[in-house]
């Protein structure tokens, strides 16, 4: 929905959120890449730029953070964010540690952002009302069945129903 601004995908450990981040980046890049700055990060890999983000310098910690060094990089970057044409896909805002969540905060609720997706674990929930998030997916959990339609749209081989019915014993346990 174009009215989201923040948007979070929360489930438990492991259930796919990077994932589902990955391909809305997919699909976004793919659908939106003219007109809109389309940029995945994950987060844990810049914890010293958010601990050191200064609102003053909002436009270089975007920089910094998704490592923008060229200044053909910078001028395109500049002309999408000033037109408010910036997606950003952030993953793992949980494993920030407080300072920087508090200074990760403050940089998504730029107003010249389009629109930031994040992702988190169901257990710190508590961030819905930290980050102002507009909209919370959960992901739901695929049956066996679903799972062997998935993997046959995707020709995926080397997978079998067996693998799958030990996996799914092992998520039960």
């Amino acid at each position: 929905n174009d009215n989201d601004k923040i948007i979070l995908i929360s489930d438990r450990h492991g259930s796919g959120k990077t994932e589902v981040l990955r391909n809305i980046h997919e699909f976004k890049m793919r659908n939106y890449r003219k007109n809109y700055w389309i940029s995945f990060v994950s987060l844990e890999e810049h914890e010293e730029v958010l601990k050191n983000f200064d609102a003053s310098f909002r436009e270089k910690t975007l920089h910094k953070l998704l490592n923008i060094n060229s200044p053909f990089e910078e001028l395109a970057f500049c002309k999408f964010y000033n037109d408010k044409k910036v997606i950003l896909l952030l993953d793992g805002v949980d494993n920030l540690s407080l300072e920087a969540k508090q200074n990760f905060t403050s940089l998504i609720e730029d107003p010249k952002l389009y629109q930031v997706w994040l992702t988190c674990q169901l257990e710190n929930e508590h961030l819905f009302e930290v980050l102002n998030v507009t909209h919370n997916y959960t992901i739901k959990q695929l049956s066996l069945r679903e799972k062997m339609e998935y993997i046959q749209t995707k020709k995926l081989d080397n997978f079998s129903e067996k693998h799958l019915e030990q996996s799914e014993r092992l998520e039960q346990s």
